[in-house]
């Protein structure tokens, strides 16, 4: 009995995990292309979200049925950007004067 609830759990476990999809990205200073740290990034129309590093990397796991991003930081115009089919992309800000 053990091991077949095991195995169902296991299959559950990898048939959700089959559902999502992992992005990473970067996020950059438009003028100075120098990495943005502790930049928050959504997926739009959700409270899911990831920050970026020091370096400015981020990665989220995702349903793939979602399509955009918003991210804002303090220092920096809030963006807005489509998710690219690859999983790793760059996100450049335009900082505010």
């Amino acid at each position: 009995m053990k091991y077949l609830l095991m195995i169902c759990l296991t299959t559950i476990s990898l048939v959700t995990n089959a559902q999502n999809r992992v992005i990473t990205g970067r996020i950059v200073d438009k003028s100075t292309q120098q990495p943005i740290a502790d930049a928050n990034i959504i997926v739009q129309g959700t409270t899911s979200g990831s920050v970026s590093n020091a370096i400015g990397f981020f990665k989220l796991n995702l349903n793939p049925n979602y399509k955009s991003l918003v991210i804002s930081h303090v220092s920096y115009q809030t963006g807005s950007v489509q998710i690219p089919d690859s999983g790793n992309f760059k996100i450049q800000l335009e900082k505010i004067h």
